[in-house]
């Protein structure tokens, strides 16, 4: 009977080194959820968009050495003149310009049929009241 009292009494019981094991376990969960929070609210910036090389941060070579890339850096020379670049551009503007008055005209004239329509219908209603008006002073 004394057995099965230890063995009871032994099953719950931890030892310390389990609760160490679940407080590093905690405090690493802890860590990550920080981390992760940090890295979502854009605390922390990417290499790529401080345009780093990492091909100079080499272990092995004493002095970094700036890789040449071709096509990067290179401006193609346009084919068309400035004048010519802000006819182009002046062109197009006047192109939407012209597009925008004509939906715009488009609106207009369909809201002012939309009014013209709304003050007909309350021309004939007023003239049904009137008429409705007249019919029942008649009777009295």
């Amino acid at each position: 009977m004394s057995q099965k009292n230890r063995k009871v009494r032994s099953a719950g019981d931890e030892s310390p080194g389990s609760n160490v094991l679940f407080t590093l376990g905690l405090v690493s969960v802890v860590a990550l959820l920080i981390v992760g929070w940090v890295m979502t609210q854009g605390g922390m910036d990417s290499l790529a968009d401080k345009a780093k090389d990492l091909t100079i941060l080499t272990l092995g070579s004493p002095t970094p050495t700036p890789v040449v890339s071709s096509g990067i850096l290179e401006v193609k020379p346009s084919p068309l003149s400035v004048d010519e670049r802000i006819n182009l551009l002046v062109a197009e503007y006047e192109a939407k310009a012209k597009q925008e008055n004509e939906a715009w005209e488009k609106r207009l004239e369909q809201e002012r049929r939309n009014f013209e329509n709304q003050i007909n219908n309350l021309k004939i209603e007023i003239l049904s009241l009137q008429d409705e008006n007249k019919r029942l002073r008649e009777k009295k």
